[in-house]
């Protein structure tokens, strides 16, 4: 866990517009005034670039376990209003942690009720029954891509989660699972979910699948909605603009480049190519945000599985399509990164960038890009103090204002970094 912390703060107070009887006198001042606030804004990005710190405060909140995880995900498990955080920690006990509201956690797994896990990854808070508090949905492997173990579902009742997965048809244990996406595609008031998974390797079949809720039960729509040989990383909902339908863009691997899905009146459409999206394989993460303030959604790309070095891409949102901005921007450097988050990190209105990066069997600093004037990014010495970890392999990062102190925080995951490990890909 890394808390946002200004180091530098400029503040107008202090300067007044004095009122005056000489019109010209009052008319040089306003001048002066106006002059004056217009060179501090063109200096701005500068300023602003100074003030992006991170302090890694793990330990004084409470947050001190060492061991292997794949992904986190925030949520209000109590209703407090307070961001309480869970940690899959992969082939081992998962953990809950309680915000206490004073900037520390309390850990509360023994609140959490299962019969066993095996490789949970993504996961995501949702109250999908619309009984006011949120409950968790935890995807999980395929056992070395051979295996049958099945997700977690687990409702928030009485102060515990307890699994429930196989009693509401979410279990899917051949499924080889990565993340989860929770939306409501039918318009019905209650939330779905689409649960992405990557091929097996022994050739039995369990793609992603869209599960739509019914009366205490998911049913699999695949052969309605997606088809039935989608492989997919993730997926996210995406609104190109004010007019469009709903939307959901999927990635997954080399051979399943990323597609676009605009959904309603009960059918998935694949509009891909009619929205000039240009062909993008080997994403293991995006960020979709306005990045250029034109009231557009636009994408940035992380692309690069299993620690390969490839180049990251920005693809801004125009009337024609989309158009790689990547080199305009300054961030065309070749990366080994997993996980991005866009945030307005340093509160100054435009969308900032944070990869969580790795090597092949070994970590690599994390970047964080601060969104400058123009359309361009500059690279953060030393990521702002959030570089992570040298331990592991860097893995995913969560974002949330946990303190409530209006400032964006973040917890970052790392997995093991052994070789035998990494050659097991599940």
């Amino acid at each position: 866990m890394v808390d946002n912390l200004l180091s530098s703060t400029i503040y107008f107070s202090g300067f007044f517009i004095p009122k005056r009887e000489d019109g010209f006198l009052s008319l040089v001042t306003c001048f002066i005034a106006l002059l004056s606030i217009m060179i501090l804004v063109s200096l701005w990005p500068s300023f602003s670039y100074a003030q992006i710190r991170f302090e890694d405060v793990s330990e004084s909140a409470g947050i001190s376990r060492w061991g292997d995880s794949f992904g986190a995900s925030w949520g209000d498990f109590n209703g407090d209003g307070w961001p309480d955080l869970w940690v899959g920690n992969h082939c081992q006990e998962p953990s809950l942690y309680l915000n206490n509201a004073d900037s520390t956690f309390t850990e509360i797994t023994d609140r959490v009720k299962y019969d066993s896990g095996f490789e949970q990854h993504g996961a995501a808070w949702a109250d999908f029954d619309n009984d006011g508090d949120q409950d968790l949905i935890q995807i999980v492997g395929g056992g070395l891509e051979r295996g049958i173990y099945p997700n977690q579902f687990f409702i928030n009742s009485g102060g515990f989660l307890q699994d429930k997965a196989t009693d509401y048809g979410l279990d899917y244990p051949l499924g080889r699972g990565r993340t989860p996406l929770w939306f409501d595609w039918n318009s019905d008031g209650y939330l779905d979910v689409l649960i992405s998974n990557l091929n097996r390797m022994d050739g039995k079949k369990a793609p992603s699948v869209l599960f739509t809720q019914h009366v205490n039960s998911f049913i699999n729509d695949n052969g309605l909605t997606l088809g039935t040989e989608l492989s997919s990383q993730f997926a996210q909902l995406f609104i190109p603009d004010s007019k469009s339908r709903p939307t959901i863009v999927v990635a997954g691997e080399d051979y399943y480049p990323l597609r676009v899905y605009q959904y309603g009146n009960l059918t998935f459409h694949d509009i891909t190519e009619t929205r000039g999206f240009p062909g993008t394989t080997n994403v293991s993460d995006a960020a979709i945000a306005d990045f250029n303030n034109d009231l557009l959604n636009d994408f940035f790309l992380v692309t690069a599985p299993w620690g390969s070095i490839q180049k990251d891409r920005l693809l801004i949102q125009t009337s024609r399509g989309f158009r790689d901005t990547t080199v305009a921007a300054g961030i065309d450097k070749s990366t080994s990164c997993w996980s991005v988050s866009a945030a307005d990190f340093d509160n100054d209105m435009d969308i900032d960038l944070y990869l969580v990066c790795s090597g092949l069997h070994c970590n690599t600093p994390n970047i964080l890009y601060e969104k400058l004037g123009k359309g361009t990014f500059k690279e953060v010495s030393a990521s702002g103090g959030a570089e992570g970890s040298s331990y592991g392999r860097g893995d995913s990062v969560a974002t949330a204002n946990y303190n409530n102190d209006g400032f964006v925080d973040l917890f970052i995951t790392n997995r093991r970094d052994s070789m035998d490990y990494e050659n097991s890909h599940n």
